[in-house]
C-alpha cells in the first residue's frame, strides 16, 4: 500500500526530530553545549588528579558549563580550558577549585566568577586548586599520627616509665586503704548504729500507728499539761532565784549577808574545837561515875 503525501511528511518530521534529539544527546554526552561554546576560561593545574574532558563546571552548586580540554603541557603543568555561560563570565578575582563529585573518582570544577568590575583578559589563566579529598585527609592523618608517635618516643624515657609505675602503685595502695576503711570496725559500728536507729524509728512508727484518735488526743493533752507544769515550775524557780539575788528572805540573806557568813564560820569553828576537846578530855564535860 502506497503512503499518502501527508503520511510521508509525518514520517519525515519524525525522522528529523529523532536525529535532532540524538545529536543533542551526543552533544551533551561529549560535553558540548547545543546553544554554543559559551565563554572559554583558561586554568593551570599542577596535576589533573582525575579531571577529564566533559566534567561539569559548577557555580554555587549550579551547573554552568563543562570542561573542554585537559592537556599535559609538561610535567607539573596541566592546561585546562572550560566553557561557562555568559552570565557567569570570569572577572579579575575569579577562583577555581577541583572537587570530588562522588566516591567513585568523578571530579567537577567549582568555579567562582569573582565580584570585581574588571573582566578577566582572554589570554589570562586562573591557577586552580584541589580540594582535600578522603585520600589526602587520610594521608595527612597518617603523617600526623607518625609525628605524634615520634614525639612520644622522644619524650619517653626509662625514668618516665618508672615514675608512672610508682604512681600506679601508690594509687593501688590508696584504693586498698579506702577498701580497708570501708570494711573496718568503725564502718561496721556506724552501720550497726544506723540499723538500731532505724529499728527504733520503725517501732515508734508502729506504736503511733496502733494508737487511735482518742489515745493520741490523750497523749497530746498530757504532753501539753506537762509543758504547762514545767513552765510554772521554771517561773517559780526563777522568782526564788530573783529573791535570793535581791537578798530577800532567809536564803537571800544567807546569800548576800557577808557578816552572817562570818558568824556561821566562827560558830562552826567553835563547834569543831568543842568536839575535838570533848574527844581528848571527855571527863571535863561528863560526870565521873563511881561503882560501889
Amino acid at each position: 500500500m502506497e503512503l499518502s503525501t501527508k503520511q510521508e511528511i509525518g514520517v519525515g518530521v519524525l525522522v528529523i526530530v529523532g536525529v535532532a534529539l540524538f545529536a543533542a544527546l551526543m552533544f551533551w554526552l561529549t560535553g558540548r553545549d547545543v546553544g554554543g561554546e559559551g565563554v572559554p576560561v583558561r586554568m593551570a593545574l599542577a596535576t589533573a588528579a582525575g579531571l577529564e574532558k566533559g566534567d561539569p563546571v559548577m557555580v554555587s552548586g549550579v551547573k554552568k558549563g563543562r570542561v573542554a580540554s585537559v592537556v599535559l603541557e609538561r610535567r607539573g603543568r596541566i592546561a585546562v580550558v572550560f566553557n561557562v555561560d555568559r552570565d557567569v563570565a570570569p572577572h579579575r578575582d575569579a577562583a577555581v577549585t577541583i572537587g570530588a563529585l562522588d566516591f567513585f573518582g568523578a571530579k567537577f570544577v567549582d568555579y567562582d566568577p569573582g565580584a570585581s568590575e574588571e573582566p578577566l583578559p582572554p589570554d589570562a589563566e586562573i591557577v586552580g586548586k584541589h580540594a582535600a579529598g578522603l585520600t589526602d585527609m587520610a594521608a595527612d592523618l597518617g603523617h600526623r599520627a607518625g609525628g605524634l608517635m615520634d614525639s612520644l618516643s622522644a619524650i619517653a624515657s626509662p625514668q618516665l616509665g618508672q615514675d608512672l609505675h610508682n604512681t600506679l602503685v601508690s594509687l593501688q595502695r590508696s584504693m586498698n586503704a579506702l577498701t580497708a576503711i570501708a570494711q573496718g570496725p568503725a564502718m561496721k559500728q556506724a552501720t550497726a548504729t544506723l540499723a538500731a536507729t532505724e529499728q527504733a524509728l520503725v517501732r515508734l512508727d508502729s506504736v503511733l500507728a496502733g494508737l487511735n484518735r482518742a489515745q493520741l488526743d490523750s497523749v497530746t493533752g498530757n504532753l501539753n499539761a506537762l509543758t504547762r507544769n514545767l513552765a510554772s515550775s521554771t517561773a517559780s524557780l526563777d522568782s526564788l532565784l530573783g529573791m535570793m539575788r535581791r537578798g530577800e528572805g532567809t536564803l537571800g540573806r544567807l546569800a548576800t549577808d557577808s557578816a552572817l557568813y562570818v558568824r556561821l564560820t566562827d560558830v562552826l569553828a567553835s563547834v569543831d574545837s568543842l568536839i575535838v576537846d570533848l574527844r581528848m578530855r571527855p571527863g571535863r564535860y561528863l560526870p565521873t561515875v563511881k561503882v560501889f
